[in-house]
């Protein structure tokens, strides 16, 4: 069903198949969340969420081609109309970027996520490098803190080097 698009959008559709359904949407820390990194020639990606499970919080892909990073951050709309745009802040011990996030409801499971794409700028990726912890705020919609490990921040540099 996605053989229709290019290999990085496809990627992209089949993790977010995968890893979507069933979401709780909730920002609280989740025992057993941990990053995962992986890269390929085409994308890198970097995913906070629970391994084997559908479970996902936090998910920043590079298309390499593209040079820009898909931000996916997996929130509840305060309201119960669907917000269409939210703003989306990420900050670090690096510093703070603001986006704009796209609002998207799963018709698989009715979750609501803001996605965001955006250029590696200097200071996102200072954001991303220097730091022991990312903070994601949804204005309205919530927020939630992860901790950085040794596999965030070296896929943090995949993603990065991948999309300069």
């Amino acid at each position: 069903m996605f053989f229709f698009l290019k290999a990085p959008a496809r990627r992209t559709a089949i993790l977010a198949t995968i890893l979507l359904p069933g979401l709780t949407g909730m920002l609280s820390a989740a025992e057993g969340r941990s990053w995962v990194a992986d890269s390929d020639e085409n994308a890198a990606w970097l995913i906070y969420g629970t391994p084997e499970s559908d479970d996902m919080l936090l998910s920043i892909t590079c298309d390499k081609a593209a040079k820009a990073l898909t931000v996916v951050f997996m929130t509840e709309p305060v309201s119960a109309k669907n917000p269409e745009k939210l703003p989306l802040e990420i900050s670090s011990e690096g510093g703070r970027v603001s986006l704009v996030g796209e609002g998207k409801r799963s018709e698989m499971d009715d979750a609501y996520s803001l996605e965001a794409k955006t250029p590696v700028t200097p200071e996102l990726n200072k954001l991303l490098t220097d730091a022991r912890r990312l903070l994601v705020k949804a204005q309205g919609a919530g927020q939630a803190e992860m901790p950085l490990d040794d596999v965030a921040v070296n896929g943090a540099a995949d993603l990065v080097k991948g999309c300069k």
